[in-house]
C-alpha cells in the first residue's frame, strides 16, 4: 500500500505508474491524479494556443489530402450509419418543402440548357443549396452540367463565379 502526495488516499502499488526518482520506484501521485493532472495541463494549454494549432491543422490538412482521404474512407467503411444519416438529411430538407418537384418538372428541365455554362445539362441544381437554408421546389432548381454543377457544390452562385 502507498499513499498519494495529491489526493492523499491509500492506494494499492499497482495504482501508481513507475518512476525511476520515486521512493519504491513509483511516482508519489496515483494514476487517477497524474491523469488529471495531464488532463488539465492539455485543457489550458489548448486554450492559451488554439488558433495556433487550429492552423497548424488546417496547413497540415491542406499538404496531406491522401492521408486525410484514407482516413475518411476507413471511417464511413467503419461507421455506414454515417452515410446513411447524411444522405436521410438530405432527404428530409427536400421533403419539407410544401412544393411538389414532379419527374415531368426534371425531365423539362433536363432538356433545357445548362444555366451556367450553356452545355447539354445532365444535372439539376439547387440554387440556394439544401445545405443553405434552400428549398426543393421548381424556383429553386436549375439545369445544370455535371462539371458546374460538381464545382459550384454546396456554393451561392456568387461565391463560385466571383471566387
Amino acid at each position: 500500500m502507498k499513499t498519494c502526495t495529491k489526493c492523499e488516499q491509500c492506494l494499492d502499488e499497482t495504482l501508481f505508474y513507475a518512476s525511476k526518482s520515486g521512493k519504491n520506484g513509483l511516482s508519489s501521485w496515483c494514476k487517477k491524479c497524474q491523469r488529471n493532472q495531464q488532463r488539465e495541463y492539455h485543457k489550458r494549454w489548448y486554450h492559451e494556443n488554439k488558433e495556433r494549432k487550429l492552423a497548424e491543422s488546417r496547413e497540415w490538412a491542406k499538404s496531406h489530402p491522401e492521408e486525410i482521404k484514407i482516413h475518411q474512407t476507413a471511417y464511413r467503411h467503419a461507421h455506414p450509419e454515417y452515410d446513411l444519416n447524411k444522405h436521410s438529411r438530405r432527404r428530409n430538407r427536400m421533403s419539407a418543402s410544401s412544393f411538389v418537384v414532379t419527374r415531368r418538372d426534371v425531365f423539362l428541365m433536363k432538356q433545357k440548357p445548362c444555366l451556367y455554362c450553356g452545355a447539354e445539362s445532365s444535372h439539376i441544381d439547387h440554387i440556394v443549396p439544401l445545405s443553405r437554408g434552400g428549398e426543393h421546389r421548381i424556383g429553386n432548381l436549375a439545369p445544370a452540367c455535371r462539371a458546374c454543377n460538381l464545382a459550384k457544390s454546396n456554393k451561392f452562385i456568387s461565391e463560385w463565379r466571383f471566387a
